[in-house]
């Protein structure tokens, strides 16, 4: 059956009248921009975000000076985007309150991360979002993007498939792309596909996170597990991937300090035992 295109886009206008309500859903998706440089590129970004619907911008450790008349200028109707963006000193603090993070990035760096292509990406991102889960994603700087250690507190990568012989985009075409895509998945979803509602169960905040990593490094520290000092940063790397693979609940998390708070004290416990017996040993010895 023949569809003329403006069917086609009648057809959208009328899905779009309803999309206030699937735009609820957008209150727990942000977008992190990473070492911005310019301010015509933050701006550019907080158009984009306000043509598909998303408003919470997080900035960290931007170049130039903030608020930027640049910025404003750039933004056209998404000015109110960038009145009420979050500016932050470092990712730690942009992130610690969200529940799944993924990292942009425009090649297949060599770590232990799942690399998805944006529709797949924002498919995810979508279905955790209905399930209030609170959604990162984060992109670079224009010139370098993210560090290794910046990609480490993801839970997955998005790559933009492009021309191998020139595959950098500007910030506000590579926002652009995955806005679009997860508009598109948030349209089909409306007209009927089924919602998973597994990921109802809450998960843990990246604060939680890393907490519990903080904690499970100081005992492996303790515990003597870096024996060889050059590759402590790769089995730091390791360990916090396993954590964020887990995808741990809250209360999943305060089980593993109830555990790790047990394991310590047997450990000072087993210590205080045999330094007793060695002094026992020493005292024998002396008579």
């Amino acid at each position: 059956m023949h569809v003329s295109s403006h069917g086609i886009i009648q057809q959208y206008m009328l899905q779009c009248i309803s999309l206030p309500i699937a735009f609820l859903f957008m209150q727990h998706i942000v977008i992190i921009l990473v070492g911005p440089q310019l301010g015509e590129n933050i701006g550019a970004a907080a158009r984009i975000m306000s043509n598909f619907g998303m408003d919470e911008l997080r900035i960290v450790a931007p170049r130039d000076p903030w608020p930027n008349e640049k910025a404003v200028a750039m933004a056209a109707g998404g000015s109110h985007v960038l009145d009420k963006a979050r500016i932050y000193s470092d990712i730690y603090g942009a992130v610690e309150d969200l529940n799944f993070v993924c990292a942009t990035t425009a090649n297949f760096r060599d770590l232990d991360k799942i690399v998805l292509l944006p529709r797949n990406a924002m498919e995810e991102c979508y279905l955790r979002s209905v399930n209030s889960q609170r959604i990162g994603i984060m992109f670079g700087r224009e010139n370098s993007g993210l560090t290794n250690k910046e990609v480490n507190l993801a839970n997955k990568l998005i790559v933009i498939p492009t021309n191998s012989k020139n595959r950098s985009l500007n910030l506000a075409q590579a926002i652009a792309i995955v806005a679009y895509e997860l508009m598109m998945i948030r349209m089909q979803y409306r007209k009927g596909m089924n919602i998973d509602w597994s990921m109802k169960q809450p998960k843990a905040v990246r604060n939680e996170i890393e907490v519990l990593y903080s904690r499970v490094m100081m005992m492996l520290e303790n515990g003597e597990f870096f024996p060889f000092p050059e590759k402590k940063q790769q089995m730091s790397d390791k360990v916090r991937n396993m954590l964020l693979k887990m995808e741990l609940t809250s209360n999943e998390v305060k089980v593993l300090h109830g555990i790790l708070r047990v394991l310590a004290h047997d450990r000072t416990k087993e210590a205080a035992k045999k330094d007793g017996e060695v002094k026992k040993d020493s005292g024998g010895r002396d008579r």
